[in-house]
């Protein structure tokens, strides 16, 4: 399995849209990278990975399934700067059944999968406790939400990791 095929399977989403950031300049005022951000409503498919991974074009996945369920879950940590390898022994010392992710702007998502699919409410809810156990209550979390409100409702995305994987740091 190449490794665009690979992503594709562990950020299994809603499968009817996703995500696309095209990246921009950093902000100084914010500290982060600016870029357009829009949702498309098509499949996530390996090849938009692959492009991805290559630093095409960023792509976002939408966690949360028609269904209810998920297969992963993050707390987004838009803190700046970041001590990450604090973060990281963190995560280690309490046991979380998570990766730490550097995002592009220096932060991070601190991210948990599944094997199984889990409703998006419990998921959520773990993730909110993890948030505030390692110290950063009031971060985003994804699932954004518990339930979609319709066939048309396509929630919220979330940036992936590894843009222009060859020279991610």
């Amino acid at each position: 399995m190449d490794l665009a095929t690979e992503f594709l399977d562990l950020y299994q989403g809603l499968p009817r849209a996703h995500g696309r950031y095209t990246l921009g300049k950093l902000n100084e005022s914010k500290g982060k990278m600016d870029g357009r951000a829009e949702t498309l409503l098509e499949p996530t498919t390996a090849r938009k990975w692959q492009q991805h991974l290559d630093g095409e074009v960023g792509i976002g996945i939408i966690p949360i399934r028609d269904d209810a369920t998920v297969r992963w879950g993050a707390v987004d940590i838009d803190v700046y700067p970041l001590d990450i390898n604090a973060l990281f022994a963190k995560v280690l010392r309490l046991d979380l059944p998570c990766v730490v992710l550097r995002t592009k702007s220096g932060g991070a998502h601190v991210t948990c999968f599944t094997t199984d699919d889990v409703p998006a409410k419990t998921m959520r809810s773990k993730m909110m406790e993890m948030a505030v156990a390692l110290g950063y209550p009031g971060v985003e979390i994804y699932p954004k939400q518990v339930s979609l409100a319709s066939e048309r409702d396509v929630g919220n995305w979330l940036n992936m990791p590894y843009f222009d994987h060859t020279k991610t740091t």
